[in-house]
């Protein structure tokens, strides 16, 4: 199957989705078919930057009990970027994005030490939310 029929393919998947079982076996296909090792699904409210609503992720162990443990997710620029991106963006890109302050260069370093080197984020906006 080549590339663009997996990743068409993928959006099917995930645009059938009726579960929230479905939707994580779904992001992790996905993820795959895009070549990303990990995936996370998360609802952010973006006006206090707090994780409170649906979190799912495959990110290793150490990973998720660090940000946790030390709240380091209030750095992100990857959830700074979601609350006014609205086309995915590549981590990559995240520099010629947004200037990235201290504290945001600092958490980028310390999930590629513990692992998460490159990502890809899709902002999805509900209704009645920024």
């Amino acid at each position: 199957m080549t590339r663009e029929f997996e990743h068409l393919d993928a959006a099917r998947q995930i645009s059938a989705v009726r579960t929230l079982a479905e939707l994580f076996k779904a992001a992790s296909a996905t993820a795959q078919a895009l070549d990303y090792q990990y995936f996370s699904i998360v609802q952010a409210n973006h006006q206090t930057k707090q994780l409170n609503g649906m979190a799912h992720t495959n990110y290793p162990d150490a990973w998720v009990r660090h940000s946790l443990r030390n709240l380091n997710y209030l750095n992100s620029p990857v959830i700074a970027l979601t609350t006014r991106a609205t086309l995915p963006f590549d981590w990559a890109d995240l520099g010629s994005l947004m200037t990235l302050l201290p504290g945001q260069q600092t958490y980028m370093r310390e999930i590629r030490e513990l692992g998460l080197s490159s990502g890809l984020t899709v902002p999805i906006h509900l209704p009645g939310e920024p």
